[in-house]
């Protein structure tokens, strides 16, 4: 009985400039995945203190009805009008639902470079097939990019650029898992403490 091989690998430049760009491209929706996913924690932040501004405000405003002047009571009656109007025009539910479609769009596609890398590693070439979904993938990360926000938040970008190079580092590319392999035994006896 035969012992098992590593499958044959196309070590060809273009293979793996091809598999490269799948990395990078998959490095790229994380970290706007990320990015996303701090823009709806700071919305639903802001969302949540605004309600508690304008629920204090009304029970500021149902107290001194009962136990106020006349004028007292339209003035706080003005500013509960306000803090409501204000934060209907400021758009954040709105915002909300578009960020959070951006950071689930920017995840699943994340979720799907990885697969498609996995499987790239696995066979240990770059297919026709593996292309036929590279374009697709990267098609669909331009759908994406079409509706993502312009002017972005730039410590909050640096923030989640950052937060993707420690989770996926651009020195883990590894074409197949043989080499994955001599990476993490080479990681692990360069941490050992020489003696």
């Amino acid at each position: 009985m035969q012992a098992p091989t590593e499958s044959p690998r196309d070590t060809s430049p273009a293979n793996e400039k091809a598999v490269e760009f799948l990395y990078e491209e998959m490095r790229h929706v994380l970290c706007d995945s990320i990015y996303y996913g701090y823009r709806v924690k700071e919305i639903k932040q802001r969302l949540v203190i605004s309600e508690v501004v304008a629920a204090l405000s009304a029970t500021a405003a149902v107290a001194t009805v009962i136990d106020t002047v006349g004028w007292l009571k339209t003035g706080l009656g003005v500013v509960v009008a306000v803090i409501s109007v204000v934060m209907a025009s400021l758009g954040w539910s709105r915002d909300l639902a578009r960020y959070e479609h951006l950071h689930l769009s920017y995840g699943s596609l994340f979720s799907d470079f990885m697969g498609l890398i996995r499987d790239i590693q696995c066979v240990g070439m770059f297919t026709a097939t593996h292309a036929e979904v590279a374009r697709y993938l990267r098609s669909q990360a331009n759908r994406v990019r079409m509706i993502d926000e312009v002017p972005q938040d730039c410590k909050l970008r640096e923030k989640s650029v950052t937060e993707a190079d420690e989770l996926i580092p651009k020195e883990r590319f590894c074409s197949t898992p043989h080499e994955q392999r001599q990476v993490s035994s080479s990681a692990t006896s360069s941490s050992a403490p020489s003696q």
